[in-house]
């Protein structure tokens, strides 16, 4: 024997299906935000802090060599950084690059440059410095880093051009230059940080890097200097 269904319960059923659909609909925007929250909550957090600002941050003027017939400029930038995971997952670096901008603002990246540990007077011993990237005896590996956990070194860059003065790294009246420090992290997020770099002679900073008059590489068609040629 078939059901009858009341005509005024019959016309509630659309109603009940249309409150059912939003419903779920609301519930898998629910869902979606708490699996949302919960990525971004576990994702790494770095946070970049300059070692004693105003101790360790430096730039100095390298010799100058010959491209094309042209007296080139060399600039080295050396810094001493502090990487913290704030985050609750662990993650590991995967590039750090320094950025400046040139006098009409176009950016500068600049890749690191491999170097011996730099060393530094301590009494009758020498103070060794740890270098982003690289392991050695004293330290181990300098790129991951755990939930709360940190890591430290130094990183050098060299940046070389030649021709107008418009391509020198902008330097203050008090021979401060101001770079950007970026981290990009095996997750694919980044943070950046600005440093204050102030001048240091050459001959000092030949004693803790012993060799880095000689650290150049050769200026190609896609370098900032060698784009002069097209302005």
């Amino acid at each position: 024997m078939a059901q009858i269904i009341p005509p005024a319960v019959d016309n509630l059923i659309p109603s009940f299906r249309s409150i059912l659909s939003l419903a779920a609909l609301f519930l898998s925007v629910v869902n979606g935000f708490f699996i949302l929250w919960y990525y971004l909550r576990d994702s790494p957090n770095l946070v970049i802090k300059p070692i004693h600002p105003d101790t360790y941050q430096w730039w100095f003027e390298l010799p100058s060599r010959e491209h094309d017939g042209q007296e080139t400029r060399r600039y080295g930038f050396l810094l001493y950084a502090g990487v913290a995971n704030q985050g609750l997952r662990k993650t590991a670096l995967d590039t750090w690059r320094l950025q400046f901008h040139l006098a009409w603002w176009k950016p500068v990246n600049l890749k690191p440059r491999n170097m011996p540990q730099p060393r530094s007077p301590l009494g009758n011993q020498k103070k060794i410095y740890n270098v982003f990237g690289q392991e050695s005896g004293v330290f181990g590996d300098t790129t991951t880093v755990g939930s709360g956990e940190s890591t430290a070194g130094m990183v050098l860059y060299i940046y070389e051009c030649y021709g107008s003065t418009d391509w020198d790294p902008p330097v203050t009246g008090d021979d401060t230059i101001e770079v950007s420090l970026i981290l990009e992290e095996v997750f694919g997020s980044s943070t950046k940080e600005t440093f204050e770099l102030s001048k240091k002679p050459l001959d000092e900073i030949e004693e803790l890097i012993p060799g880095v008059v000689d650290m150049h590489d050769d200026i190609d068609s896609d370098s900032a200097a060698s784009s002069l040629r097209e302005r």
